[in-house]
Formats: C-alpha cells, sequence, structure tokens
C-alpha cells in the first residue's frame, strides 16, 4: 500500500518529468507562426528556465525557507517546482496578480507576497532574505535566458529546419524577457538579421500580467541581455489595455486560442507588421486572466464589424 508521502513523491516525480520533456508546437495562425508555450505544464514559458534553479536545489539546507521574485506566470511554474521536490518557497509576485492565479497558489499552498513593481519585489525578497531565508536565481535574468536558449530556442531551431520560410521578426510580451532573449540568440546563431519586438504597456492604467510598463520592460530585457537594450537586435513598442484586451478576443474567436492578453497582442500585432516570416512567442495561457476581461458590454463594442 502506498502512503500519502509516496504518493506525493510520484505525483512529484512525473510533474518533473513532464515540465522538462514537453515541447510545444509552431503552428501557422494565419500569416503568422506561432509557438503555443500556453501548451507548457505551467502553462508558461517561464518553465523553460528552471533548470537554473536545479544547481541551487542541490545544496539548499532544507530547514531554511526560500523566497524567490517572479512574475504572475513565473508564481505557477515556481510553484511546480518546488512542489515536485517537497520544498517550502515563498514567492513573492511583482505585477498584477489574477485571481484564478492566486486561487491556484493557495490550492498549492504556497506562500505568496504580492507587490506592484520589480523594485518592490527586490525589496520585499531582501527583508526576507535577512531573516534568513536563501534567494533564488531570477528567472528573468541573463541565466534564465540562456536556459532558455538551451530549450525553447533549441526546439525553435528545430522547428524551423523545414521551413521554407526564414524568420524575420520575433514578437513576444516583455514581461516574458528570458524566452525572447534566449530565442532571440538561438535563432540569430542561424539567422543574423532576426530582430525582436517586445511588447509593454502603454501607461500606468494599461499594465497586464507579462505587460509591464516601458521601464520595467527595459529592466526585464536588459537583465536578460546583458547589454543596453539600444545596442542590442530588440526594440520596444507600447500597447494599451483596450488593444490588449481586443487582441486576446480576436484571437480567440478567429483562431481558438486562448492566449493571454500579452501573448495574444505579440500574436496580433505580428500579424498587423506583415512580414514574410513572424514568428509570435504565445508566452503564457489565457485561462488564468478570464477576471482581467472587460464587462460584456464592452467586449460587444469591440467586435468586428460584419460587411
Amino acid at each position: 500500500m502506498i502512503d500519502s508521502v509516496e504518493t506525493e513523491k510520484l505525483a512529484g516525480a512525473r510533474l518533473e518529468l513532464c515540465m522538462r520533456a514537453r515541447p510545444t508546437p509552431l503552428l501557422r495562425v494565419g500569416t503568422v507562426l506561432a509557438k503555443l508555450e500556453s501548451l507548457r505544464p505551467a502553462g508558461s514559458a517561464v518553465d523553460r528556465s528552471l533548470a537554473i534553479w536545479d544547481s541551487a536545489a542541490l545544496t539548499i539546507d532544507r530547514a531554511r525557507p526560500l523566497v524567490a521574485v517572479v512574475s504572475g506566470s513565473g508564481a505557477l511554474a515556481g510553484a511546480g517546482w518546488a512542489r515536485a521536490r517537497g520544498l517550502s518557497l515563498h514567492l513573492v509576485v511583482h505585477g498584477p496578480l489574477t485571481h484564478e492565479t492566486n486561487e491556484a497558489l493557495a490550492i498549492w499552498g504556497m506562500r505568496t507576497s504580492g507587490v506592484s513593481s520589480f523594485v518592490d519585489a527586490g525589496a520585499k525578497a531582501s527583508r526576507l532574505v535577512s531573516e534568513g531565508a536563501l534567494l533564488l536565481p531570477s528567472l528573468a535574468g541573463a541565466a534564465a535566458a540562456e536556459a532558455a536558449r538551451k530549450t525553447l530556442g533549441e526546439e525553435l531551431l528545430r522547428d524551423l529546419e523545414s521551413g521554407a520560410e526564414e524568420p524575420s521578426l520575433l514578437f513576444a510580451p516583455a514581461g516574458g524577457a528570458a524566452a525572447l532573449v534566449g530565442s532571440l540568440h538561438a535563432l540569430r546563431a542561424r539567422w543574423p538579421s532576426l530582430r525582436a519586438i517586445a511588447l509593454h504597456a502603454a501607461g500606468p492604467g494599461d499594465v497586464l500580467p507579462d505587460l509591464p510598463e516601458a521601464d520595467e520592460a527595459r529592466e526585464f530585457l536588459e537583465a536578460a541581455l546583458q547589454e543596453p537594450l539600444d545596442s542590442a537586435p530588440l526594440e520596444l513598442l507600447s500597447i494599451t489595455r483596450v488593444e490588449a484586451q481586443t487582441a486576446r478576443l480576436l484571437v480567440a474567436r478567429s483562431h481558438g486560442l486562448c492566449a493571454s492578453h500579452g501573448a495574444a497582442a505579440a500574436l496580433q500585432i505580428a500579424a498587423q507588421q506583415k512580414a514574410r516570416g513572424a514568428i509570435a512567442i504565445v508566452h503564457a495561457t489565457g485561462e488564468r486572466e478570464f477576471s482581467l476581461d472587460p464587462p460584456a458590454t464592452a467586449r460587444s463594442s469591440a467586435r468586428p464589424r460584419s460587411s
């Protein structure tokens, strides 16, 4: 008879195997190639970078509390990592934390602290470290981008091997900096002319999961790039909350994809560019963001008119 502890270990092992081995499809959605990272086990591309926590796990004193600074999509990826290892993890979540994500983290028994900005998250984590916690590496920095290059980036290279199109533009929300930069580095090794576009919120009232304001978006990207954004083959593009909500609605209706606001906006903007070889990283699933959708009356006004 298998006891509850053994059952938990088996569940963790299955989750870990799934997170390591599961590729995602690259599909043509309209005129754009969409990499559906929303189908990852944690529901986003963030779990591509979790390998950087593994080295830390080898030396962890299990009696010492762990803390990690993450985005909303990174919170569930981090929770899955900790659950698979039976570790206690305090997640300091910066940016919007949706009702759906918060409830999922509560079910998983994760301690969370929600703060508005990346700077505030760093300050909160520093206080926890001063109280004895161990801070895990950032899932948005250069090490995370390198882990994404070895996983997502290499997988994209294999996906594109038999394609007739040369990739020209790569789109993703700025909150997915590690996935975007890692993919950019992998693909530019073969196609040096490739450039990337990262979407960010146009203003404070437009902030959504993975769509931070411009200054924070620049900070994420430069941390992943390890160089000034102005010298990189990557540029920022602003988007309003209404534009992201409309994109999410159109992508769901036209293509049957339930994508996050940031991922849907990346897909829609990529289509509007009408560039041959455009690729959009559908960075996160949309099931966690229903609570951010506008009321039905607002949605009806966003519907395209029939001729």
